[in-house]
């Protein structure tokens, strides 16, 4: 029983040292490809004009590079005590352009359309009431059936759910490429950290520590999809 025993352990030392490096490997080449490919759409948007038209959108894209590197520098300079409050802050204002993006998409493609009658708008707005009740329900029902010790940002789950809803009016009311785009590429991504969260939560379940890892990779990794469907994408404005 020793033997096997101290076999086992041997085995699983050689693992973790043979695994750790890679991963490490990995966390950096994401770090730096997502780096390096969200500096680049933050100068196509520019360069685009996008922002004349969707300010909040382009504040976005100029905010995650700056603060992955903003934090990348201050990570082994500072204490936690000051590390830790600056992360929770981006972190709500990355919530807060978010939610501001679904607005502002909403509004230009309301634009785009022109004038119309008062009961289509106010159809409209019921509309948005109606999904905003529901992405609120489906919310619940994320944190009613996720466990109770796997760590699930209730408001963040939330803001994906309410970014679908700008790709939904896109689809019947855009007449213009970017706003479809810059909104199917918000819903995907919520539609990726939201199977994410099911994974996790389903691998935590299993005690399954190999998905679980996984699963923590598919949102970094479809935002760098992302990225590139907008690098390829977007269109100039005019």
């Amino acid at each position: 029983m020793g033997s096997r025993f101290h076999v086992a352990s041997t085995h699983l030392a050689l693992f973790d040292w043979l695994w750790a490096p890679s991963r490490l490997t990995i966390n950096r080449t994401l770090w730096a490809t997502g780096l390096a490919l969200q500096c680049a759409l933050a100068v196509a948007v520019f360069r685009r004009g996008i922002p004349r038209r969707f300010p909040c959108f382009a504040a976005l894209i100029c905010f995650y590079p700056l603060r992955a590197g903003l934090l990348f520098v201050l990570a082994s300079r500072v204490d936690a005590d000051v590390y830790n409050p600056l992360f929770n802050a981006m972190a709500f204002a990355e919530i807060l352009l978010q939610a501001a993006i679904a607005v502002e998409l909403i509004w230009r493609i309301n634009q785009e359309m022109g004038v119309e009658s008062r009961s289509s708008t106010e159809r409209r707005w019921v509309a948005l009431l109606i999904f905003l009740c529901l992405a609120g329900g489906l919310t619940w029902l994320v944190l009613r059936f996720t466990p109770a010790r796997a760590p699930v940002d209730r408001v963040q789950v939330f803001v994906w759910f309410l970014m679908i809803a700008p790709f939904a009016v896109a689809l019947r009311s855009a007449r213009s490429a970017n706003p479809m785009r810059i909104a199917a590429g918000f819903a995907a991504f919520s539609l990726i950290q939201l199977a994410a969260t099911f994974g996790r939560a389903h691998a935590f379940l299993k005690h399954d520590a190999g998905w679980y890892l996984g699963w923590s990779y598919a949102p970094g990794a479809g935002y760098l999809a992302v990225v590139i469907f907008w690098l390829i994408s977007l269109r100039q404005e005019q």
